[in-house]
């Protein structure tokens, strides 16, 4: 029996867990996070650079977006 590579390892459980909805759940606890320490209105830029100074990770406009609505 041939063993599957870490790579298709990671693409099956990285689908998995996309298709479940925990990609959009992170991005909305980073967006939450993001607004409670700003404690004022912005927009969605402020919101994305918000995010990316303070957590170690990139969002797009598209997926803050969708998080938002």
């Amino acid at each position: 029996m041939r063993e599957l590579t870490h790579s298709i390892i990671s693409l099956i459980h990285y689908t998995e867990l996309t298709e479940s909805g925990w990609c959009d759940e992170a991005v909305e606890r980073y967006v939450v996070a993001t607004l409670w320490d700003l404690e004022q209105p912005v927009q969605l830029q402020q919101i994305k650079k918000g995010i990316t100074e303070r957590f170690p990770v990139v969002v797009s406009s598209i997926v803050c977006k969708r998080v938002e609505d």
